[in-house]
């Protein structure tokens, strides 16, 4: 459960995200994503009930796996890969574009399915197949597109181009993403990096997006220019993980958490409709 402060939403001018973030949520519905249930509210918090995840965010796992002095295998690669694609698949045949794909945004629950989350910055558009269809400033440094800050238009392209920034990440566990992208392989890596990886990384991070990866069917080509994610890409059946990242160490808190972090039973609440 999200739980989010009135006063803070308004002081700091959040009040809009958090109400498209509900709107879109409401009209979206897949496994791969952290879809949204119904929200209510008491007279300081907003509530908002999702898929639960239990395993925390990509971002945490990374910072495991480096604090282990590992690495993600290959196979866990292509699956974190084609999870967050398929995801983003339904979400550009919904004409919605994420626009903040990044470690943070995409959670793990304990049973090691990865699901895209945080819609608060995401557009509905006309024509997510358009690449210029959407001309607003948006998401985290480092992980947008060159487009986007250009402030020229951007659209499918620009989230190929932080796919690519992800699987970047997830093979060099960079703290800071390199830009420009580059796969800088640690040593120890020689010996299971893919050539489908380096192609994946040159192609989804092409500085013009009418010759980038994806700028006219993502997953298609996806599938053509790297066979990185081709294990899963083709099931529309659900999927079933090759791994469990992070396994629970304590038992689910069925209560509420205070936005002061005080931990309280139910309060008294007002149900929103989704």
């Amino acid at each position: 459960m999200k739980t989010l402060e009135k006063k803070r939403l308004v002081d700091a001018n959040n009040v809009a995200e958090c109400m498209n973030e509900l709107s879109l949520v409401r009209g979206l519905n897949h496994r791969l994503i952290c879809n949204g249930h119904f929200a209510f509210q008491d007279a300081c918090l907003l509530y908002l009930v999702l898929d639960i995840a239990m395993a925390s965010d990509l971002r945490v796992n990374i910072g495991l796996v480096k604090l282990m002095k590992t690495h993600f295998t290959l196979e866990q690669i292509q699956y974190i890969m084609g999870s967050v694609i398929l995801a983003l698949e339904y979400c550009h045949s919904q004409n919605v574009l994420h626009r903040d794909i990044k470690p943070d945004n995409i959670l793990l629950e304990e049973r090691g399915t990865f699901m895209l989350a945080d819609f608060g910055i995401s557009k509905k558009v006309d024509d997510a197949t358009n690449p210029t269809t959407c001309r607003s400033t948006s998401g985290t440094p480092g992980y947008a597109a060159p487009e986007i800050k250009a402030k020229v238009g951007h659209g499918v392209p620009s989230e190929c181009y932080s796919c690519g920034i992800l699987l970047q990440e997830l093979v060099c566990l960079l703290e800071v993403p390199q830009v420009p992208p580059k796969l800088l392989l640690p040593s120890e890596a020689t010996d299971w990096c893919t050539a489908e990886m380096k192609d994946f990384v040159a192609e989804a991070t092409r500085v013009d997006p009418l010759v980038r990866m994806g700028s006219k069917n993502m997953v298609s080509e996806v599938k053509e220019d790297a066979p990185l994610c081709a294990p899963i890409l083709p099931s529309v059946r659900p999927i079933s993980p090759p791994f469990s990242l992070l396994p629970l160490t304590s038992p689910p808190n069925t209560r509420f958490a205070c936005a002061d972090g005080r931990r309280q039973g139910a309060p008294f609440v007002r149900r929103l409709p989704l």
